[in-house]
């Protein structure tokens, strides 16, 4: 997963389908997205939304296959 100091905000985790994801404001007030499928290994890494347009930490919820991110915005 992401390396050590490289988020600013407390991570959100859940579970959707048969995947763990995980989001977080990255150092940059960037929206980060991890995922990994159950039994797997290696997390994948996603930016969600660019630098300086994230203000909070992310709420995270699967929802069936589906992932639903909300974050104060800039």
């Amino acid at each position: 997963m992401a390396g050590a100091g490289t988020t600013f905000s407390s991570p959100s985790i859940s579970v959707s389908a048969n995947t763990v994801i995980i989001a977080a404001q990255g150092l940059d007030g960037s929206l980060d997205f991890y995922w990994q499928q159950i039994g797997a290994s290696g997390w994948h890494f996603e930016q969600v939304a660019g630098a300086w347009t994230t203000y909070s930490a992310p709420s995270l919820t699967g929802n069936g296959g589906y992932v639903n991110i909300a974050a104060g915005a800039r």
